[in-house]
């Protein structure tokens, strides 16, 4: 999302303490970051609600460890959908490794 064209939302990472690099690439891009964490949790869900409770927005988009958007312009895309309770869409597989 680092190379979003909006520039209108908040970065926030919740990290459950993985020991995969995953922290040293959280702290290399810290400057983009509006908030982030990376500590043992309970799980995923724990994780999103950890970032709901820190999150200032109207709406919440989440991204797992290596989910990336597919362009620089899809956070527009997800602006311009009506107002909905759950929006969800295609997944492409880059690698299936």
């Amino acid at each position: 999302m680092i190379h979003q064209t909006s520039k209108n939302f908040e970065y926030n990472i919740i990290d459950g303490g993985s020991t995969d690099g995953n922290k040293e690439y959280i702290e290399s891009v810290k400057e983009y970051l509006n908030y982030w964490v990376s500590e043992p949790d309970n799980g995923i869900y724990y994780a999103m609600n950890k970032g709901i409770e820190v999150a200032k927005g109207v709406y919440c988009l989440f991204l797992n460890s290596g989910d990336v958007l597919h362009n620089e312009n899809d956070f527009y895309t997800f602006m311009e959908i009506s107002i909905e309770d759950i929006i969800y869409g295609n997944v492409k597989i880059k690698n299936k490794e």
